[in-house]
């Protein structure tokens, strides 16, 4: 999207978890936005105006997995690295406490649900072109 769109973009993710370079040089090279990668959550999250998160690879809060993408769960603190009225719609499904904290959830920014019933709406249209 951000090679088609022009967006600036930043992939934020532990080591070893980035696009692969072949995705991430087509991006480069076709937007007109910034493309970068980086593995500082608060380099990722300065002055962000949307913030989007994937669900994390791994549940289990035991497991070493858990504790390498610990460092990169939103919370408040870190919203106050990115633009005051930034908005954070989290890739369902996304579980309270792992990918974003409790407050963060019940923040203003937090647009998940809402992004969730827009995207329903915009596939029962897609859905209905199709009938004809």
């Amino acid at each position: 999207a951000a090679a088609k769109l022009d967006l600036n973009l930043i992939q934020v993710c532990p080591t070893g978890y980035e696009v692969s370079q072949e995705v991430f040089e087509y991006t480069k090279k076709h937007s007109a936005g910034d493309i970068s990668i980086t593995n500082n959550i608060e380099e990722g999250m300065k002055n962000a105006d949307i913030i989007l998160c994937d669900g994390w690879p791994v549940k289990n809060a035991e497991s070493s997995e858990f504790n390498k993408f610990l460092p990169y769960q939103i919370a408040l603190e870190k919203l106050k690295l990115a633009n005051d009225d930034c908005i954070l719609n989290p890739c369902p499904p996304f579980t309270r406490g792992h990918e974003v904290t409790d407050k963060v959830i019940k923040s203003d920014c937090f647009i998940g649900y809402k992004a969730k019933e827009n995207l329903l709406h915009m596939q029962k249209a897609i859905l209905s072109s199709l009938q004809k």
